[in-house]
């Protein structure tokens, strides 16, 4: 103890006054004089007994009842002002809040626990059950709407069911009535009859004929990062894509599914919400199950489990209506109160904390809502006066309250405007009103507030959406856009159209509302990272935008598994890649760059093919996110284009675009290599000294800082001279003259080779005193090979992508088993391929996309060859895709696909999803 309270006087006195009282610490066997333990303050007389008032019994529905604590020590005598720790057994039944104030949540019964000191004590809590109190109104509709028998009515408009009684009624669902049970199959359309059960004693016997529920209440498709879920006509959820962390529900880890199945649930369900990597369902009885990642609790059950099939909310509550954010998810009760769970480092679950919470946890507020929205880091609220209010993160204006100051509890929006609907974004939240009208308001840096304006601004109140729309439904997406449907229902999108997230057919960014093509009419819609879905006239389901891991469904290729040519573009003579989706290739005949994928720095028009730059004598080009360089062969200048982000074109800028080659970067000895990472670039002159400019928030820029740079700096090297450069993501290596690799940056797992996994702002040299040759970097790791063709690797190695059949990071190299032979290596995100001394493609790692070229998605440990291919010369990768060239000047892929980095069309409008059955429309049921 004393060791530890010492520790805490480093930040007091100097470091010698702590060395010798350390020191003075050790055993007096040994020498030293042993100072005094300290005599800690007196405490005072220890809790022995405790007493809660009241001791127990019953509470109404809501009641609210203030306890206290009487503690006494061992010889009887009261001891005032001692701090209560309390807590519920079952905080949806009784709950009690830090300060011993009981309420009663739902029927049934609950120990709340007392604890003072090392003492504790328990009273016993229930709300009973009671007869069931059902409000007629002049049509015949019957809501169950609460448990006691205080209703007042000015009419003839209330009845005491008795038990047993059948009646011949219409009946609105009592979804969050804590008690009313709803026995499958019912309340399905159609059923004949449907029990409601209040406890064991009360039993109501309806003839059902339920109507709709609102779509503002609950949506019938949801989608997620690379998926989407949708309900059948019965209830039941059939979700496809990305089954990362199981969040398709079907009780397998298997990477992806592109056709609709069915989640492993036997309720039906009324509504289903998606956030990034999980999903939760609301069941017609109000319970709510989620599945998928547990990342920061976001499933609420109590636990850090991913979960493969849809698992019950920690202490069954009942809510009317639910929403998924990125890591964090909240529902509204039928009393109009807010819970929320998960993460929240930004306030987002509204209890007044930044502490994660993996049960619900009420939002502390007086406000009752009728619908809230979960985003990335904020949470936004109707409330049933149609009041907007917000809570969470707010630095880019998202919490609409006119301001940039954080809430950890609910906010007020600048507007005066009454709303039905509200959904967030990442950085931007939309709210429709109750006229039709829309207003966005937050982050508006692709268009995506839909002002008519392209200037990139922060809009922290709710501003109208341009155009003389009326809507009935909204989808805000996780990637800059968002879309709605018109009254008439037809769907508009707008924002970024990366992936073609706006389903318009076209490649730009729209700043205003543009329909999406196919003229369906939609009767839901739901959009997520970077993929829209809706359901359409006839109850089928339509998706657009990001196609990776089958998330538009088998008739579109989003990965291909073994080698395909590309007959699009010309005989080639040199291949490079982007670390994300893009390559290019350099023609023979013409020296055109074409370049063909997703996310590249030329803005080209895909799937088109076309000449993005006439290189004029370049020969070499270096491709980085979003940034492009070639060197230029009669004087050793280096010429740049694209994104400037971050200072990674060169030209002073921090921030902008160059859409033609423009800016020239000279040096008094000329440049003879360039190589680009994701937001930085490099290049080696003649004379053996390295330059760097870009982002340099890991060090990747090896000038001894961490500050970004938008000119070229020279690389602290000292006496080092490199003969050839690598860069990729945020590491950076060079080759010296003597066939040493160092490397700096991003060494997270290792893959700086150095045996630490600190990240290096200056050169630092691998381990191993290896005679390199070449070398290459992936997303988490780094290869190289000897000058006798032998391959070694290092750093992340969760898949395998180090070539061993071993699962951990490796911080320093480790030679890649197989005995073959390369001249060459490129690696992707989490794979690995080599070209070896024959003109073979050999491949190991990852295969979830088939980029290890085996015509199959199957994991195998180990280099395999790739088969089916002709000779091949030079080698490129993506994240997930591999291209070689071959020795004729062909190109040659297999993988990822979703953006087209195979070469293979995506669509850029709505397809059809294949389903065998009937998705519900209309909204929930």
């Amino acid at each position: 103890m004393f060791r530890r309270w010492v520790s805490h006087l480093r930040f007091l006195i100097p470091g010698a006054a702590v060395a010798f009282l350390l020191a003075s610490c050790g055993d007096s066997a040994k020498g030293g004089p042993t100072a005094p333990e300290p005599t800690p303050a007196p405490l005072g007389p220890r809790a022995h007994s405790l007493t809660i008032e009241p001791s127990g019994g019953e509470l109404r529905f809501h009641e609210e009842v203030q306890l206290r604590v009487v503690a006494r020590d061992a010889q009887g005598h009261v001891l005032a002002d001692r701090p209560v720790a309390w807590s519920s057994s079952h905080p949806f039944r009784v709950q009690v809040s830090e300060g011993g104030r009981l309420r009663g949540e739902g029927l049934g019964e609950a120990q709340i626990t007392a604890r003072v000191d090392s003492v504790q004590t328990t009273a016993t809590f229930r709300v009973p059950a009671r007869e069931v109190t059902l409000r007629m109104s002049a049509v015949g509709l019957v809501t169950i709407i609460d448990l006691s028998h205080d209703v007042e009515c000015d009419r003839d408009c209330t009845r005491l069911v008795p038990l047993g009684a059948l009646l011949n009624l219409q009946v609105e669902k009592g979804i969050g009535i804590p008690d009313v049970r709803w026995p499958a199959p019912c309340p399905i359309a159609g059923a004949d009859r449907c029990q409601i059960r209040v406890d064991e004693d009360v039993e109501l016997d309806f003839r059902l004929d339920l109507p709709e529920r609102p779509s503002e209440h609950g949506s019938a498709i949801a989608v997620g990062h690379e998926m989407a879920c949708a309900l059948s006509e019965f209830g039941e959820a059939y979700c496809w894509g990305s089954n990362r962390a199981g969040k398709l529900g079907r009780g397998t880890w298997t990477s992806f599914f592109s056709e609709p199945g069915r989640a492993d649930h036997n309720e039906p369900f009324h509504s289903l919400t998606a956030g990034f990597d999980h999903v939760c369902g609301l069941a017609v009885s109000g319970r709510p199950s989620c599945w998928g990642s547990n990342q920061r609790g976001a499933l609420g059950d109590g636990t850090d489990h991913h979960r493969t099939v849809p698992t019950p909310v920690s202490g069954n509550p009942r809510f009317v209506q639910l929403s998924a954010g990125f890591w964090h998810t909240c529902g509204v009760t039928g009393a109009g109160e807010v819970y929320c769970w998960g993460e929240n480092t930004n306030g987002q679950l509204g209890d007044g904390t930044l502490t994660d919470r993996a049960t619900p946890t009420r939002v502390q507020t007086e406000v009752r809502f009728r619908q809230v929205s979960a985003g990335h880091t904020a949470t936004c609220g109707i409330s049933r006066e149609g009041a907007l209010h917000c809570w969470g993160r707010n630095d880019r204006g998202q919490l609409a309250t006119g301001d940039f100051e954080d809430a950890l509890h609910p906010r007020l929006s600048s507007s005066g405007a009454h709303y039905r609907q509200v959904q967030l974004g990442e950085s931007m939240g939309c709210a429709l009103r109750e006229d039709g009208m829309l207003d966005c308001w937050g982050e508006d840096q692709h268009g995506n507030l839909g002002l008519g304006r392209d200037d990139r601004a922060r809009v922290p109140n709710p501003t109208p959406v341009v155009g003389a729309h009326r809507f009935r439904e909204l989808a805000v997406g996780q990637q800059d856009f968002a879309c709605a449907v018109t009254l008439d229902g037809e769907a508009l999108c707008w924002g970024g159209n990366w992936h073609a997230a706006l389903g318009n057919g076209r490649s730009e960014n729209a700043n205003r509302p543009e329909p999406v093509a196919g003229g369906h009419r939609f009767t839901a819609l739901a959009a997520g990272s970077g993929l829209a879905c809706g359901i359409v006239d006839g109850g089928e389901a339509v998706c657009w935008g990001q196609a990776r891991s089958g998330a538009l469904g088998p008739d579109v290729r989003s990965h291909v598994a073994e080698p395909v040519a590309l007959a699009g573009v010309p005989r080639s003579r040199a291949l490079i890649g982007h670390p994300w989706q893009t390559h290019c290739a350099l023609t023979l005949q013409s020296d055109d760059l074409y370049c063909w994928g997703g996310w590249g720095p030329l803005q080209h028009r895909y799937p088109e093919w076309q000449v993005g730059w006439q290189t004029d004598g370049l020969h070499q080009i270096a491709q980085g996110g979003g940034q492009v360089c070639g060197l230029r062969i009669r004087d050793g200048i280096l010429i740049c284009m694209g994104n400037a982000h971050r200072g990674r074109l060169g030209n002073g800028w921090q921030e902008g675009w160059l859409g033609q080659p423009g800016h020239e970067i000279h040096h008094t000895v000329p440049f003879v290599e360039v190589v680009a990472g994701v937001e930085h670039t490099c290049a080696l002159a003649a004379d053996g000294q390295a330059f760097c400019w870009g982002g340099n928030d890991h060090g990747q820029l090896g000038d001894g800082a961490w500050q970004d740079r938008t000119a070229p700096v020279p690389v602290d090297q000292g006496e080092l001279r490199f003969i050839t450069l690598m860069a990729a993501h945020q590491t950076t290596c060079g080759i010296t003259s003597n066939r040493d690799l160092w490397c700096w940056g991003n060494n997270q797992h290792g893959q700086l080779g150095d045996g630490s996994r600190q990240n290096r702002n200056r050169p630092s040299r691998v381990a191993g005193g290896l005679e390199v040759a070449t070398v290459a970097i992936g997303g988490s790791h780094t290869c190289l090979t000897v000058m006798d063709g032998a391959a070694y690797c290092w750093g992340g190695h969760w898949w395998g992508q180090l070539g061993g059949r071993f699962f951990r990071d490796q911080l320093v190299p480790v030679r890649v088993p197989g005995g073959q032979r390369f001249a060459a290596l490129a690696l992707g995100a989490n794979h690995s391929c080599g070209l070896t001394q024959d003109d073979a493609v050999w491949c190991w790692g990852d295969n979830g996309y088939g980029q290890l070229g085996l015509g199959h998605r199957d994991e195998r440990l180990g280099a395999q060859r790739v088969a089916h291919l002709p000779a091949i010369r030079l080698l490129s990768t993506t994240w997930a895709t591999t291209c070689g060239l071959s020795l004729q000047g062909e190109v040659w892929c297999w993988g990822e696909n979703s953006s087209g980095q195979v070469g293979i069309p995506i669509p850029r409008v709505p397809v059809r999803i294949p389903a065998p059955v009937r998705f519900q429309q209309g909204g929930a049921l």
